[in-house]
């Protein structure tokens, strides 16, 4: 998150998300009757017969409502037009939805900021310059890969491994090492500077031992029992683990 302007005059916030995690976090933080100001695409219609073109607007809009589009990766901001330019595209008192991608700078107006809020801004500041977490949560059955952001885990796929105790012990054998050469794919294959691995059983502590065997790219591997940490060639820093993330949703809907 980027903040272009705090004015504490008008009770106004300008920030400017930069990935899909800080939209989330602006969809928690923009409440019904917020004053929300942006660019947006507004469709003007010189007369009733006429299909209408885009223009881009500036706007400004009274909240009624607030959505994320996990599909479009976009915030969704709908309510009543209260100023808007060019004039002559924009009709007060209409209803219009701004939609806010990452790098999309808007501007939020408050009747007050709560001090919560601004620490939970200060935050998303702050994680901008963490390393990037990864997780592939893995059994004998199936491996699970997620992201751990601020505030949520973004689960993005699963690999089912196929192995079967009917299997013959030749067969099992190769179907686990294919296993875990498609786990290290996706662990190659991740968008974050540190992975960890964990899981019940021993299927990590195999998977820990295929790595060793092979002489796989990873740098680290490092088990305590319960995890462990695989951390790609690209790690450019070290990280202290998984930090404890409380529901950011739940806290704030509980301090409204």
């Amino acid at each position: 998150m980027k903040v272009i302007r705090f004015s504490e005059l008008v009770n106004t916030l300008k920030v400017e998300p930069e990935s899909f995690e800080d939209l989330y976090l602006l969809a928690m933080i923009i409440w019904k009757g917020d004053v929300v100001s942006s660019r947006s695409k507004r469709r003007f219609k010189a007369s009733e017969s006429d299909v209408g073109e885009q223009k881009e607007v500036f706007l400004r809009i009274i909240v009624e409502s607030v959505e994320i589009d996990k599909s479009a990766e976009r915030l969704r901001v709908s309510g009543k037009i209260i100023e808007g330019k060019p004039e002559e595209f924009v009709r007060l008192n209409s209803y219009h939805t701004i939609n806010v991608a990452a790098h999309e700078q808007v501007e939020i107006e408050k009747q007050k900021w709560k001090p919560y809020i601004i620490d939970r801004i200060r935050q998303a500041v702050a994680e901008a310059k963490r390393p990037k977490l990864g997780v592939i949560a893995m059994d004998e059955e199936k491996a699970i890969c997620a992201y751990i952001h601020g505030y949520w885990i973004e689960v993005t796929s699963e690999l089912y491994s196929s192995l079967s105790k009917k299997m013959k012990e030749k067969d099992y054998g190769k179907q686990k090492s294919q296993y875990f050469t498609d786990i290290l794919k996706i662990v190659n294959g991740m968008r974050a500077d540190t992975v960890i691995i964990a899981g019940p059983g021993f299927t990590k502590d195999d998977l820990k031992a295929y790595i060793e065997a092979n002489r796989v790219k990873i740098i680290l591997l490092w088990d305590k029992g319960r995890r462990c940490s695989a951390r790609h060639r690209r790690c450019n820093g070290c990280t202290q683990g998984l930090q404890d993330r409380r529901c950011l949703g739940e806290r704030l809907c509980a301090q409204r």
